[in-house]
């Protein structure tokens, strides 16, 4: 029997939505035009900061260490890149919805 494999869609979506953060993260500075967009911007970095430090100090021990790590270490680091993800769609969401609603609506319709 094979216990632990997860969900190959929830694994490969938290691993992008890891590096679209940090891409946002990064070029955010750019695209704050409007006071809606500063605002939005502002909440996504004071709380997806944190959960990105969480997701690196679970992580990290695991990369220094020479011996065999198992799958089930990065279970806590995954939860923390699950709930990156969803902020991260919030954001999106929230953005769109004040200019291109039907985007937003796409946005929500792809998550489910």
């Amino acid at each position: 029997r094979v216990y632990l494999l997860g969900n190959p869609a929830v694994w490969w979506g938290s691993t992008a939505g890891l590096l679209v953060f940090v891409l946002v993260a990064l070029l955010s500075r750019l695209w704050t035009h409007t006071p809606a967009a500063f605002h939005n911007r502002r909440r996504l970095l004071r709380c997806g900061g944190p959960i990105l430090i969480l997701w690196l100090m679970n992580l990290l021990p695991y990369m220094l260490v020479g011996r065999c790590t198992f799958l089930y270490h990065y279970f806590p680091a995954l939860l923390c890149a699950i709930l990156l993800t969803a902020l991260l769609l919030d954001y999106f969401t929230a953005t769109f919805a004040a200019t291109r609603p039907r985007a937003a609506v796409t946005a929500l319709l792809l998550d489910y």
